[in-house]
């Protein structure tokens, strides 16, 4: 997806996420601190040690050997690599040896929250708890919980809670099919931003299959119900093998407007692409 390539080493960008790294390294601007102080390190691109798989935009500096990439959200970078003079933007001048330091890009930041864990998981017929974390709590308002019985048509009431840091939920009217839920959180400015969807399967076994979020879709779509071994295959009308994704997600840019069949082990669903 992306090549930054400057004097002694270079970085390389996956469509999957992956960042992978080759050259000089005696700074640790390789994220490899197996192998820091060679000039030699990585003589083949190589993964960078924290194996993250949501990394977007590189960076590799001309002449001070230190390397930036941008965090999945895109309002903070992390840093890695020389720092004699405080290049790396974490506000100080030591060094790293791999891509730990991330560092916000605080006057963009468009949400006062982080959002680090959400499960949603059935305890009892009509009966489902959610539970979910946060990193930072900046000018919160609170949490709304959404459900829905189809994963298309979303709706508040279920409840909100303004407990910080660590919450819970229990929604004790779920339907006893399958349900779907996701977090409308709002700042202080009152924008609302949505969470990832959570499915719970229905107590008749309904919601086990193959569901995909959003749907129709023109961007990033979530897909549930697919192993965490398993790749997702997108088959345009005619049957034909038009894109694979790792488990658990796929994008729909790129593909024509249409209808399609996506894949995952034995399970399948429709796919509209607009």
């Amino acid at each position: 997806m992306q090549v930054a390539a400057y004097k002694y080493h270079s970085l390389a960008l996956q469509a999957n996420g992956t960042l992978y790294a080759w050259g000089y390294n005696r700074y640790g601007q390789l994220s490899n601190p197996t192998n820091i102080g060679t000039y030699n390190a990585n003589p083949t691109p190589t993964q960078e040690a924290t194996g993250v798989t949501t990394w977007t935009t590189l960076a590799a500096s001309l002449l001070a050997n230190s390397s930036l990439t941008r965090t999945p959200s895109g309002y903070a970078f992390a840093s890695t690599g020389y720092n004699n003079q405080g290049q790396l933007g974490d506000g100080t001048i030591t060094d790293a040896s791999r891509f730990d330091r991330v560092s916000p890009l605080t006057s963009l930041q468009p949400l006062p929250v982080q959002l680090t864990a959400f499960a949603a998981a059935r305890t009892g017929p009509a009966a489902v708890l959610l539970t979910w974390a946060t990193a930072s709590e900046t000018a919160n308002a609170g949490f709304g919980v959404e459900v829905s019985a189809n994963g298309v048509a979303f709706v508040a009431g279920a409840g909100t809670s303004l407990t910080a840091h660590a919450y819970t939920f229990a929604d004790n009217q779920a339907p006893a099919g399958a349900a779907y839920y996701h977090l409308a959180q709002t700042d202080a400015s009152g924008a609302v931003t949505y969470s990832p969807v959570r499915a719970v399967a229905g107590t008749d076994g309904s919601g086990t299959g193959l569901a995909l979020f959003p749907n129709p879709a023109s961007g990033a779509v979530q897909v549930l119900g697919v192993g965490a071994d398993e790749p997702v295959r997108v088959y345009d009308a005619q049957g034909r093998l038009v894109r694979t994704s790792p488990a658990g997600s796929l994008r729909a840019e790129g593909l024509a407007p249409g209808l399609y069949l996506v894949r995952a082990g034995a399970a399948t669903a429709r796919l509209a692409v607009q």
